[in-house]
C-alpha cells in the first residue's frame, strides 16, 4: 500500500456519510494503523519527503483521537488533516465506566489506546459489545479476518483478536471483540454472512 492509496482509501470512508463517533473513530484507527507500516517502510526505504508528510498525518490523527467534536468536523479528510483545522480536545484518557472484568482490563492495556476511545464513545452512543470465537485454517487467517471485519462494517467493529487456545493442524484459534451498533442483534444481522461463527456471546449491557 502506498500512501496515495491509503489515504484515498481513508478519505473515501471518510466522505461517506457518517457522522457517528464511533465509525469515525474507526476510520482514523485503521488509517493510522497504515501510516504506521507506512513510516516502518520509509524508514527502510530512506524515503525522507514521504516521512515528513507521514509522521505529521500520525501526530494530527493521534490528536483527532482526542477530540470532542468529530461528528462536526468537515466531510473531507484533507481538510480535518490540515493543521488549520481547530480541533477541540478531551482531556485524559476515555472512561470505561460501566464495564468491569476482563473485558475492561483488555481495552486498559497500554496497547489499546484506539480501542479504548471506541469502546468509551460506543458506551455513550449505546452500542452493545459482543465476542465471537472461531478457528481459522493458518493459511488464510489473514484474509478471514479482513473479511470478517469488512462483513461487519458499518453495523459492527471489531475492537480486538485474541487466541485463546494453541494453533494445531486444523488451525488458529481466536476471539474477536466488537462493538455492534444500536438496536443490532449480530445473531441475526449477519445470519446471511454464512462463513461467519454462529457462536455470538453478548458483553455489555446486560438488559440487551
Amino acid at each position: 500500500m502506498t500512501l496515495q492509496s491509503a489515504f484515498a482509501e481513508s478519505s473515501k470512508r471518510w466522505a461517506a456519510g457518517t457522522r457517528s463517533f464511533v465509525l469515525r473513530l474507526a476510520i482514523l484507527r485503521d488509517f493510522y494503523r497504515q501510516l504506521h507500516g507506512l513510516r516502518t517502510q520509509c524508514l527502510s526505504e530512506d524515503q525522507s519527503g514521504n516521512m515528513q508528510l507521514v509522521e505529521s498525518w500520525m501526530e494530527r490523527v493521534r490528536l483527532l483521537r482526542s477530540s470532542n467534536n468529530l461528528p462536526d468536523l468537515d466531510d473531507n479528510l484533507a481538510a480535518i488533516l490540515s493543521p488549520n483545522q481547530k480541533i477541540s480536545s478531551i482531556p485524559g484518557k476515555p472512561q470505561l465506566t460501566p464495564l468491569s472484568g476482563s473485558l475492561r482490563s483488555s481495552l486498559e492495556r497500554n496497547d489499546r489506546d484506539w480501542e479504548r476511545a471506541i469502546a468509551a464513545k460506543a458506551i455513550e452512543e449505546g452500542w452493545s459489545f459482543w465476542s465471537v470465537d472461531a478457528k481459522i485454517e493458518l493459511h488464510s487467517a489473514e484474509k478471514w479476518h479482513q473479511n470478517f471485519v469488512e462483513s461487519l462494517w458499518p453495523g459492527g467493529i471489531s475492537l480486538f483478536v485474541e487466541q485463546i487456545a494453541p494453533s494445531d493442524a486444523q488451525g488458529w484459534y481466536g476471539r474477536w471483540t466488537m462493538v455492534i451498533k444500536p438496536g443490532l442483534d449480530p445473531r441475526t444481522e449477519f445470519k446471511s454472512k454464512t462463513f461467519l461463527p454462529s457462536d455470538w456471546k453478548h458483553l455489555f449491557p446486560e438488559d440487551f
